[in-house]
């Protein structure tokens, strides 16, 4: 009782609130009727009633009494029983649902209590005692009580006919050769037969088959005279098969010294004898989890190390071992801050633990924290620390969840110094382009604008020859000029998440359309459109997408074909799929990818305009999106562009 007294002052000082809510729940699902068994004290709630019970079962521990207690209670409820008051009458099975909710929610704590698994089988058979003594107590009331009733059945059967057809237990008669007489209402419900089909069967017909011999030979020792003073389960089979455990007595009423018939009033125990073996099963299932704690324990993948308020090491796991290097012998006992936190540290550590102990402000308490530790070898290492506390013997205990982030971090240390240097690099090239790209574009404006000039004001007065370079020179100058344009669009191409807004791909196609109108005309396109989506995106690069995909697809055709482009979308899994499809020159499947790298143009026929960066450009503006964009095609037959962009 030292243990259960311990247990009990624990309880009641750090988990009674938690304990009452178990309680209730046990209670709710044993459907307990708490609100009568503790009628007598008038109790607002059943949460109230419930606090009550568990206060007075925690005391009653710590003093001893809890027996005394457990007693005069089933002295009270015997004496209800006897005068049988309808209201508030609790059925036995009741309280025995009451000692088994309060066990369940004793043993659901055990494990905040204690992390020993020692300390907890010793608890955990403190508890079986003590409700082994609690249930043998109620047994030996229901039987003095049902000993009563038999005897005053015996005496008055006749006249309590009507009483036994309507009692809730189950009542039969039967004759000296087991055909049935009589069977009351709970016997023919429970078992889902009709009277009818009962009366005049053999009572052996509906006794588990297993175990009908041994029924016989009890009811034969009835029907000689022997008198059962102790009772006895018996299981009967239902009409749909199902299995019914019955707890009581056969009797037999003689005439002239011969048996007449015998009387069997039995209680339906099924659910009682269920619930005794789902409690068997937690408590095997506790056990076998007390075993898988430890193990788990010593084979977390993670250090495990568990630390007093004094900070003593109490626990040190195997990876604890390999992370540390220090083993579980050489440190438990010994002062934590000593052995892992390096000098400059522990000052700081313990200042926190004083901290926590008078204020209860934590800093780090069920938070993972990036902290540094120090090896059995002196060397410094990153580490990873998540801690939670508990208690034990009534002082708090601290776990701590450590992994050696070490590499980790280097490698990000190391990744975020390259990130800075390539966005550096990044930048600097974007403006070399931009600069680059804006300082051609002055010299390169003034070849264009003389060139113009001559070729206009005096081709006629040069030679043949010169107006032909000149024009050769006009035109590279203008291809010169688109390029530089595509250039220093490809660079300015931004990810800037400000930018993003709700685009309607319908609206911006149609501006498209209306844009590249003239081109549309000329060539005389067909174009189809199905429905597109909205999305959030970057409205202008959108535009530019569609317009340059558009552009080449009209561009790109068969002479003396109309050129038809059907753009359509649907959703594939987490992202919308855009299709553009032509019926135009097509190219090799084997350039799919080339197509999309700047400067790359598979036609080099000077009929067919380009920079060679158009494909590049939609590349760039699709992956800014999140997105990815690649193509199908087959020669002289047509292409197809996909676009994947992300539905959030």
């Amino acid at each position: 009782m030292i243990l259960l007294n311990d247990y009990a002052q624990y309880l009641k000082q750090n988990e009674l609130d938690n304990l009452v809510a178990i309680y209730i729940n046990n209670i709710l699902a044993h459907k307990v009727p708490i609100d009568k068994i503790n009628a007598p004290n008038h109790e607002p709630d059943i949460h109230q009633q419930c606090k009550s019970e568990i206060e007075n079962l925690l005391a009653a521990f710590s003093t001893g009494k809890a027996l005394d207690i457990v007693k005069t209670r089933l002295q009270e409820w015997k004496q209800m029983k006897i005068l049988e008051i309808e209201d508030n009458t609790v059925e036995f099975t009741d309280l025995l649902n009451l000692f088994t909710s309060q066990k369940l929610s004793l043993v659901k704590l055990i494990p905040n209590y204690t992390q020993d698994v020692l300390t907890s089988v010793n608890l955990m058979e403190a508890l079986v005692v003590y409700y082994k003594e609690v249930n043998e107590l109620a047994f030996n009331i229901i039987r003095e009580i049902e000993l009563n009733e038999r005897k005053i059945r015996i005496e008055t059967e006749e006249k309590y006919h009507d009483l036994f057809d309507n009692a809730s237990d189950l009542v039969h008669l039967c004759a000296p050769d087991g055909s049935i007489l009589y069977v009351n209402k709970s016997w023919s419900e429970t078992l889902g037969y009709k009277k009818e089909e009962l009366i005049g069967k053999s009572i052996y017909n509906y006794i588990n088959p297993a175990e009908n011999e041994s029924f016989i030979q009890y009811r034969q020792s009835v029907l000689k005279g022997t008198e059962d003073k102790v009772g006895r389960n018996t299981i009967f089979i239902s009409k749909n098969g199902n299995q019914i455990i019955t707890e009581g007595f056969v009797s037999c009423k003689f005439q002239n010294g011969k048996p007449e018939y015998t009387r069997a009033i039995l209680k339906n125990v099924t659910e009682k004898k269920k619930q005794e073996e789902r409690l068997k099963f937690y408590n095997q299932q506790l056990v076998e989890r007390e075993e898988n704690l430890s193990q788990l324990i010593k084979n977390a993948p993670d250090a495990i190390i568990v630390m007093s308020q004094d900070h003593e090491i109490i626990l040190w796991n195997t990876k604890a071992e390999y992370i540390f290097g220090w083993s579980s012998e050489e440190v438990v006992g010994k002062y934590l801050p000593d052995i892992i936190i390096p000098p400059e540290l522990r000052i700081l550590h313990v200042q926190g633990m004083e901290r926590y102990l008078k204020t209860g402000e934590t800093r780090v308490l069920n938070k993972t924290v990036e902290v540094m530790g120090l090896k059995k070898s002196g060397e410094p290492l990153f580490i990873s620390l998540t801690i939670s506390k508990s208690t034990r013997e009534g002082k708090l205990i601290f776990t701590s969840f450590l992994r050696d982030t070490t590499v980790q971090k280097n490698n990000a240390l190391e990744l975020e110094r390259k990130r800075i240097q390539l966005e550096h690099t990044i930048n600097e090239l974007e403006q070399y382009a931009w600069l680059t790209s804006h300082d051609l574009k002055e010299p390169l404006r003034k070849i264009i604008i003389f060139s113009d000039s001559v070729l206009h004001k005096f081709k006629l007065q040069l030679p043949e020859k010169v107006n032909s370079y000149l024009e050769k020179i006009n035109r590279s100058a203008h291809r010169m000029n688109r390029l530089i344009e595509a250039i220093l669009l490809y660079s300015n191409v931004s990810d800037d998440k400000t930018l993003y807004k709700s685009t309607d791909l319908n609206a911006v196609t149609d501006e498209v359309l209306e844009d590249i109108e003239m081109l549309i005309k000329t060539n005389q396109a067909q174009i189809n459109i199905g429905r597109l989506p909205v999305l959030k995106a970057i409205p202008v690069q959108m535009h530019q997408l569609f317009q340059n995909l558009l552009i080449n697809a009209i561009k790109y055709q068969q002479p003396g074909t109309q050129p038809v482009i059907n753009i359509a979308s649907i959703i594939v899994d987490d992202h919308y799929q855009i299709s553009i499809e032509d019926n135009g020159l097509g190219f090799d499947d084997k350039y799919a990818t080339k197509i999309f790298e700047v400067f790359q143009r598979l036609s080099h026929d000077n009929k067919y305009e380009g920079t060679g960066i158009g494909l590049a450009l939609c590349k760039k503006i699709v992956e800014t999106h999140n997105g990815r964009i690649y193509a199908t095609s087959i020669i002289n037959q047509g292409s197809k562009f996909f676009i994947e962009l992300p539905l959030h």
